[in-house]
């Protein structure tokens, strides 16, 4: 199963004095650490990158004192070292995965987005202050016409999902992106969060469309990642992935729900917004990722629902590209893992093309050892990244256990997180000037 690995040594050190070149060279942080990722591409690594690692089992980054709640201080985040159980080491991640959907919009109480918005704020801060640590937000963006409620079995499960296809929702409604973009559309907004009391839930706010409701987030959002700079007001580089698995249809920014049009339009208004309102942007950094169900390439703008640059919303709106795919590793036989196999290296090679044709930054983002993952994921995870024409320069491990559970599985992990390839911050603080490993 183990490939032979590839002689790393020469070309570690050759990217650590290039990585120290381009973060003179370039004019923000936010860009050298692009460079950073780029030189690990191209010295045939990548790094492990995993979700909310430091976020606390309350999802709401709090405290419990005698009085009440209160938000977390920067120095309270200790690292959740869950791997030193079983590889007996601590890791720390160079990049890592959050979401932004704890910190703006309607879903919970005004009281509870601004603790978080403080909790996340502290820990983005500590991240960078102690391991120059770069932040990835996904947004799980609720829809606006979405009710309160994790699990009515009315609307389904989770709030950003399609309500169109559940009784009740406003069949009219169903393309809320061509409202946002118009300016029509009917009252949204008010959906509230079981966990809101019955006062809150009652004056929950109504905005008048989705634009203003939109709008509003966006607002929001701007605010929460103008605020991320280090304790000398340096900003501290963020990447914000936008509207992501856009080709599946469970989204209501999915191909069921919006043209391919006005899903790039979306797109570009939400960076130019955000870019405008977080004092000019130069911390952010956006991300384009489909889902695995794309079967060709295709070329921008080509309006194929199911070609990977069909939806690109173009090389000044994007600095880094990739897409999720949880088949890697999973197969109930040899023939149907090594199937999955070869179609995830086929598309991840496809990517590695397009990157390094317009300059970006490619990736796995999301991926995972699922419940139909064998117990030598890890081994098969390592294959794909490093296979020949490959050259992502990060994987993310957002669904499924970070940990198998079986020993054998175990024993995998801790090979897969003790190879030359991989890149992870084991044990320890790096210099406060160091963005390599």
């Amino acid at each position: 199963m183990d490939n032979p690995v590839t002689p790393v040594k020469k070309r570690v050190f050759l990217c650590a004095c290039l990585c120290a070149l381009c973060a003179e060279a370039a004019d923000t942080p936010a860009q050298a650490f692009l460079a950073h990722l780029r030189q690990i591409a191209e010295s045939g690594r990548f790094v492990y990158s995993w979700t909310n690692p430091w976020r606390p089992a309350d999802p709401a980054f709090r405290v419990q004192e005698e009085g009440g709640w209160r938000p977390k201080a920067p120095d309270e985040f200790a690292f959740t070292s869950k791997f030193k159980g079983v590889t007996g080491e601590d890791y720390a991640p160079v990049l890592y995965f959050t979401e932004l959907n704890l910190v703006a919009g309607t879903y919970f109480g005004e009281e509870a987005y601004a603790r978080n918005r403080a909790s996340m704020t502290a820990m983005v801060r500590k991240a960078w202050r102690d391991y120059r640590a770069v932040p990835v937000f996904s947004w799980h963006v609720e829809n606006p016409y979405a009710p309160g409620g994790w699990c009515d079995p009315k609307y389904g499960e989770k709030p950003y999902r399609y309500r169109y296809v559940s009784e009740g929702y406003p069949q009219e409604d169903k393309c809320v992106i061509r409202e946002i973009l118009e300016g029509i559309g009917g009252k949204c907004g008010q959906g509230r969060h079981s966990s809101c009391g019955e006062e809150e839930v009652a004056a929950a706010a109504a905005y008048p469309n989705p634009r203003a409701w939109y709008k509003a987030r966006l607002k929001e959002i701007a605010s929460f990642l103008d605020g991320l700079k280090d304790a000398d007001g340096a900003p501290i580089p963020a990447v914000v992935r936008l509207f992501h698995e856009c080709e599946d249809d469970w989204s209501w920014w999915g191909r069921g729900s919006v043209s391919v049009g006005d899903y790039v339009e979306i797109f570009r208004y939400t960076v130019e917004r955000l870019r405008e309102l977080a004092g000019g942007g130069e911390n952010l950094l956006f991300a384009y990722s489909p889902d695995r169900y794309w079967w060709e390439m295709g070329t921008e703008g080509d309006g194929n629902a199911f070609s990977f640059m069909g939806r690109y919303p173009g090389d000044a709106y994007v600095d880094l590209i990739g897409y999720d795919d949880y088949l890697v590793g999973t197969g109930a036989d040899g023939q149907m893992v090594e199937k999955r196999f070869s179609s995830a290296v086929e598309k991840m090679r496809q990517i590695t093309v397009e990157a390094q044709r317009r300059g970006k930054v490619c990736g796995l983002f999301e991926s995972g050892a699922i419940e139909e993952a064998r117990p030598d994921y890890y081994d098969w995870l390592h294959r794909a990244l490093t296979a020949e024409g490959v050259g992502f320069s990060f994987v993310n491990l957002w669904g499924g256990y970070e940990i198998p559970r079986t020993p054998e599985g175990k024993e995998c992990f801790k090979r897969f997180l003790r190879r030359p390839e991989v890149v992870i911050l084991r044990g320890g603080i790096p210099p406060a000037d160091s963005v390599s490993e």
